[in-house]
């Protein structure tokens, strides 16, 4: 357990001392509401304390400023352990963590379960995956390149820099409120900043500030006036 414990405090500082912000969150109804708000798809992390390999994908794939980018600006992450005592009711009824290895099916950690917005499952991957080979999972998934018949071992061929296709979403005052509260990402703008980062989420109230954003490829733009 100490080794454990010794690994976390390192993960933290490295988290820490990363060029790039990224939260993996530890609940799932949380992680689920984030996603649908900001329009992206929740993936979840079925992992152990214990697993070797999930620790080294946190601590290796994870700390990737590439893959992080891709992560923020078209996902959201969540860890799932086996927890018989923390609950989700996103599919509908009440289940418990450890209930949740059963309905998806999970023989191994880490896997990963990828969803849509509306927790719709798309596809899993199971194992430990490198960054290289995790950031062309990612935009492969964000850019819905399966659906166009495209196949992911043809794709990795390719030299693609996707990072994300900008979408402008409009949300209530209660919404913003909850998103901003709970989403540590997420910045308010006044004007456009001097250096804007893609893959965050910006709220503001400016129509044409907006649209600034947008045109600078932006990944999600908040504005006020969803019902």
């Amino acid at each position: 357990m100490k080794r454990f414990a010794w690994l976390s405090l390192i993960l933290l500082l490295v988290v820490a001392l990363s060029g790039v912000d990224f939260k993996l969150y530890d609940d799932l109804d949380i992680a689920a509401s984030i996603a649908r708000l900001e329009k992206k798809d929740l993936i979840l992390m079925f992992s152990s304390d214990s697993c070797y390999y999930c620790i080294k994908f946190k601590e290796e794939t994870m700390m990737n400023d590439e893959v992080r980018k891709l992560l923020n600006a078209n996902f959201v992450m969540v860890e799932i352990t086996y927890d018989a005592d923390k609950k989700s009711v996103i599919l509908g009824d009440e289940l418990k963590y450890s209930q949740l290895f059963d309905v998806f099916g999970i023989r191994g950690t880490p896997t990963f379960w990828f969803l849509t917005m509306e927790t719709t499952p798309l596809t899993f991957l199971p194992g430990y995956v490198p960054a290289k080979d995790f950031s062309a999972v990612l935009r492969y998934i964000a850019q819905r390149l399966f659906a166009k018949g495209v196949k992911f071992k043809d794709y990795v061929k390719e030299n693609d820099d996707f990072l994300c296709e900008p979408k402008l979403v409009k949300l209530s005052s209660e919404e913003i409120e909850y998103l901003m509260k709970l989403d540590p990402l997420v910045r308010k703008l006044r004007e456009k900043p001097s250096k804007v980062e893609r893959w965050r989420t910006y709220v503001v109230e400016s129509t044409d500030l907006a649209h600034t954003l947008m045109e600078l490829g932006v990944s999600r733009v908040v504005l006020p006036g969803g019902e």
